[in-house]
């Protein structure tokens, strides 16, 4: 496709100098490598590729998922796992423990439906 359009873009000296790098590194001009972080990052996917995108979701194996208050369970009770452990209390460890054990039985659980 024709290039019709022109835009003037100003960037700090340390940000060009790095679009500069990558675009020596992967043999592209500055403006291609700008042009592909839009494409990227801005413009639609094709046809082509959101059909493929499709295949690919219908391709993969089902994830067990429990109810909506499991699943917060498991979110919530694994964020407060990482809190205490953050902690490096030792005094902790036994909850530590036994949160993991029973979030691990609530995933088996899960799984065995």
């Amino acid at each position: 496709m024709a290039k019709d359009k022109r835009v003037e873009v100003l960037f700090e000296p340390g940000d060009y100098r790095l679009l500069e790098g990558v675009a020596r590194r992967d043999g592209k001009s500055v403006g291609h490598v700008i042009r592909e972080a839009v494409a990227k990052y801005v413009v639609r996917p094709t046809e082509e590729e959101r059909q493929a995108a499709f295949e690919h979701f219908l391709g993969m194996e089902p994830v067990p998922v429990g109810s909506p208050e499991e699943e917060k369970k498991i979110i919530v009770d694994s964020q407060y796992i990482a809190i205490l452990k953050s902690m490096n209390d030792p005094a902790l460890d036994e909850e530590i423990k036994r949160l993991e054990d029973e979030l691990a039985e609530l995933i088996r659980d899960i799984e065995a439906r």
